[in-house]
């Protein structure tokens, strides 16, 4: 619901829908100084403005010198606690400095503690120190408080909070704050507090409808909810809790802490369920050690990310699960504490809260994605192995080392050219570029495209540049009084940053598109440099002092200020006609940049599936982008940051995800063969492939010393391809219900507490667990095996776990023939295809499926087929879908079609081998469809594994197969 309060500017920015900037005064030298001789006078009192604003500004920017001289005196006493308090109920009042004196803190209003005023968790379950605990701590009635009754709204209700009189913090404090509850679905809440009087920014992009079209009537055909809401008004200050119906678990407390809602710092905090806390993005924290999550989207390497995404999954002690948005795009800072609780802080927006109930992890993620929109399906050859160039790589250096995979027979799918070549497109190297597109399209590879937010000046006003149409357009990011485009550096050049946002942005970049795609033909983006990053700090002329710039709390992060290698925070953006800073939507930028160029490849090829990969992404991005992330160490822990990475990105809805691979290290070392190779045996299960150049030719330097690297190399390449029509059929899911494709086995097992801390094993789906090896020298590999049956993937015998681990023994990297331990969960049914150098071959060959049935000698299974190339083939029905189902001594294989008339023959793909796991005995008679009998030829069981193969067989995919065996 929105309210209907009217909208007032929550800071004078200047009304930009005519910038002057739209013709660009530094871009086009001409207009501007006819301009500013026609206009001198209106500058000279202009400037005027401008030096009065800045020196106001800077009087009254940053901390405040007195907390007590902002609040008016009132009889408003701190209510300090008068016993010991224990580690985990202490909340930091003063974040910004831990070293804070009784006098800072007491002027806050707060209260001070020594570090002998503190109980010690006397049961020892808690990390946290005492010397990392704060000193200055929230004081009981610290908040607000409830003002008059609640309005009720359509399924939910609307509550004033009055903010109690203390000292303020950081000056301009919001006195009247009200939250709003709505009851969007059984499943989903959203708590909201917000300034009632003023506008303050909101997130415009995904916007999450108000109710699900899903419902489930209950007795008295009201919808049932999974949830119950309370709100306390009769304690010292007001506070939200939110349980579980079924077990009455709290999910959401307010209780603890304190709500704060100034102009420029926001913060509440919630207790949780459990110390099971998954999710926040590609952060690889998951600690209550009093641990913070700075989330501004950055290429630094002090902990930020370039991915923001301030989402959490909490696994109770039951086994339920619940998720937890706040969907806030400026710079925030997530904290733990041992309680176990976590703090939100803020400097700018509103507190929108939206709680997911699942109550399985699965349903959680399905209900979540529900809201900020599904991924979509890739196409089907960007799961194959991309190579990307090496910045400063020539032409001639790239066609020699794909030439030398060639001949490797090394399968791998299409090339990445750096942006360094593509910002010289279609002026520099057009003849070498065109043979060698020529030479990829022969094969069936594809090629890629960087593509950099940054975009040099040089480039964009030289007449040849795809970029040159911008000098008449209205698209780039202004300064803060909209008169010159924001100028940063990158690899040396002065560039430009379009707004991707803007109207005329999305009326431009569709038309830089087709001038590209003209010049050269390409079959994806990569979407770089969009965090938005810039080698000079906020533009090359430096930033006004403003309370943007320097806003009184800054999170943690490197340079200590927000433009520290990005775009000064009052630069000027806009989604569609309305006007935001870059304060406000700085973590917006790459997600913005994802939207628009989707939408420019779909304007310019309405049915040819393109694919984008963004550096920087946001709270629902994956409907339009997968990402790569650059592991920052190349070391054994950054093989299990990447898989944590992996999964944290599916769970936050891009699940087309992936990492670097034996990359140079940053501290100089030379590579690591062993654990190159070991890296790569893992990453060809994640569902995004790549390796750069550097990698490649470190991984064939290693190949012509020891022949047998290239047999890992081709060993662990075939199993991937093998397994595409899997990962495919996963994606498929991802789109259509939302769930995981790579999960943490948690997912696939709440109930079983062992699996909440296992990082170094995951699962495709529910049915296939890969646990690849981690360690240095290893001749072992240990694993868990939650309760139940499964098979070994590559011999087929049954392992009967009642949830334990395992060892299985590894000989020497080199002459491992398999990239990692694989088993089937039993009751599933998965599909296999032979592999081949390039998905277009391997998409020709024939298919098999592998049945593992359970102790009831049941199984299921589907396999999404399409052509992998039309878009919104699923929409449109251009598909098969096929299902499985294994039921006592009968297999059945069921296509269904889209529609009646498809316009693609990939339908007429069929299973030549069946591999059935579970049979306790070997049969007698085979039959297809009750009337052809297999041959002895055709089948064999094997009395060590109990499997029984079939081969020399075909199972169409377009039509119902019934396949029985009997005893």
């Amino acid at each position: 619901m929105t309210n209907t309060h009217t909208p007032v500017p929550q800071t004078p920015v200047p009304k930009c829908k005519k910038r002057i900037c739209c013709s660009g005064k530094k871009l086009i030298s001409y207009s501007c100084k006819v301009w500013c001789m026609v206009t001198i006078c209106v500058i000279l009192v202009a400037a005027a403005a401008v030096l009065l604003y800045f020196l106001l500004n800077k009087s009254n920017s940053g901390r405040p010198e007195n907390i007590l001289s902002l609040s008016k005196k009132t009889d408003w006493f701190p209510e300090c606690p008068s016993e010991l308090i224990k580690l985990e109920e202490r909340f930091d009042c003063y974040p910004d400095d831990p070293s804070v004196t009784r006098s800072s803190c007491e002027a806050r209003g707060c209260c001070y503690l020594e570090k002998s005023d503190l109980v010690e968790d006397i049961e020892g379950n808690m990390t946290t120190s005492v010397e990392k605990m704060p000193s200055c701590v929230y004081p009981k009635n610290y908040g607000y408080v409830s003002e008059g009754k609640t309005t009720p709204i359509f399924n939910g209700f609307v509550l004033p909070l009055q903010r109690v009189p203390a000292p303020s913090r950081y000056g301009d404090d919001i006195q009247v704050v009200h939250m709003k509850v709505e009851m969007q679905t059984k499943y989903r809440l959203r708590i909201k507090f917000y300034d009632p009087e003023n506008y303050r920014f909101e997130v415009p992009v995904p916007k999450i409808q108000t109710h699900s079209s899903t419902k489930d009537p209950g007795q008295n055909g009201r919808e049932v909810y999974l949830y119950s809401v309370a709100y306390d008004v009769h304690s010292k200050v007001s506070s939200i809790k939110v349980r579980r119906s079924s077990s009455d678990a709290v999910i959401f407390d307010t209780s603890v802490g304190a709500l704060l809602f100034a102009n420029q710092f926001l913060e509440l905090t919630t207790k949780l369920a459990s110390l099971n806390v998954f999710g926040f993005g590609q952060h690889g924290k998951n600690t209550f050690n009093l641990e913070s999550i700075t989330m501004f989207s950055s290429k630094s390497k002090d902990g930020t990310s370039s991915s923001v995404h301030p989402m959490y999954l909490c696994l109770e002690n039951d086994g339920n699960a619940y998720g937890v948005l706040l969907l806030n795009s400026n710079a925030l800072e997530i904290q733990f504490h041992p309680l176990p609780a976590v703090t939100f802080r803020t400097i700018g927006g509103v507190l929108d809260f939206y709680i997911f109930l699942g109550p399985s992890p699965e349903e959680v993620i399905q209900q979540y994605t529900e809201a900020i929109g599904r991924p979509s399906i890739p196409p089907y050859w960007s799961l194959g192995l991309h190579v990307g160039q090496l910045p400063h790589q020539s032409i001639d250096e790239t066609e020699k080392l794909l030439n030398e995979l060639k001949t490797k027979h090394i399968p791998w799918e299409s090339l990445i050219l750096n942006d360094n070549i593509v910002l010289k497109i279609p002026s520099g190297n057009k003849e070498k570029l065109s043979n060698l597109t020529s030479i990829l399209k022969n094969k069936n590879q594809k090629l890629i495209f960087q593509l950099s937010a940054s975009i040099p000046k040089d480039v964009v006003l030289n007449r040849d540049s795809v970029f040159n149409s911008a000098l008449v357009k209205d698209v780039f990011i202004c300064d803060k009084w909209g008169w010159n485009p924001v100028e940063g550096k990158y690899y040396g050049k002065t560039v430009v940053y379009p707004d991707f946002g803007s109207s005329e942005s999305a009326r431009w970049w569709p038309k830089v598109i087709k001038k590209m795609s003209s010049s050269l033909h390409f079959d994806g983006l990569w979407l770089i440099n969009n965090e938005p990053t810039s080698k000079a700090d906020g533009s090359i002329s430096g930033c006004l002092s403003d309370n943007l710039n320097s806003p009184p709390y800054v999170p943690g992060i490197s340079g200590d200020t927000l433009y520290h290698q990005t775009l000064c925070m009052d630069a000027l953006l806009h989604w569609k006609s309305d006007v935001m800073s870059h304060y406000d939507s700085h973590n917006l930028y790459g997600h913005l940049m994802s939207i628009t160029t989707e939408q420019a490849l779909t304007s310019n090829f309405p049915s040819e599936r393109k694919w984008i990969l963004s550096d920087s992404t946001f709270v629902g991005t994956g409907q339009f982008a997968g990402h790569y992330l650059k592991i920052p160490h190349n070391s054994w822990e950054g093989i299990l940051d990447s898989i944590s990475t992996v999964l944290e990105l599916g769970m936050h809805g891009i699940p087309l995800t992936g990492t670097s691979v034996c990359e140079e290290p940053s501290d100089g070392d030379e590579r690591n063969e062993e654990l190159c190779l070991r890296w790569l045996q893992c990453a060809v299960f994640f569902p995004l492939l790549q390796l750069h150049n550097g990698a490649v030719d470190y991984l064939f330097k290693l190949g012509y010393e020891n022949k047998e690297v290239f047999h890992v190399i081709r060993n662990a390449l075939s199993r991937r391809y093998e397994l595409l029509p899997q990962l495919y059929t996963l994606l498929y899911l991802a789109h259509i219900k939302g769930s995981t494709v790579v999960r943490p086995l948690f997912h696939n097992f709440p109930n079983d507490n062992e699996t909440y801390s296992i990082n170094s094993q995951f699962m495709w789906g529910s049915s296939l667990l890969i646990s690849p090896i981690l360690e240095k020298n290893s001749r072992k590999l240990n694993f868990y095996l939650p309760q139940g049956i499964w098979f070994d993937f590559y011999q087929g015998n049954p392992i009967y776990s009642s949830g334990e681990w395992f060892t299985e023994t590894s000989g020497p990297f080199a002459d491992n023939k398999q990239p990692a331990v694989l088993h089937i969960k039993a009751g599933h049914v998965i599909t296999l295809q032979k592999p081949a150098e390039t998905t277009t071959i391997s998409r020709q060959n024939s298919m098999s499926i592998l049945v593992a049935l359970n102790s009831s000698l049941a199984a299921n299974g589907v396999l999404y087929w399409d052509d992998g190339e039309t878009k919104n083939a699923h929409e449109l029905g251009e598909y098969l879908l096929v299902e499985y189902s294994a039921r006592g001594n009968s297999l059945n294989v069921t296509g269904h079609f889209g529609k009646k008339v498809l316009k693609s023959s990939f339908y007429k793909a069929a299973i030549e081998q069946v591999r059935i796991m579970g049979l306790h005995k070997p049969p007698k008679r085979i039959i297809i469809d009750k009337s052809y009998i297999l041959s002895n030829k055709q089948y064999h069981w094997n009395y060590d594994t109990m499997v029984l193969d079939l081969k020399l067989i075909l199972i169409p995919l377009g039509r119902k197969t019934e396949l029985q065996w009997f005893f």
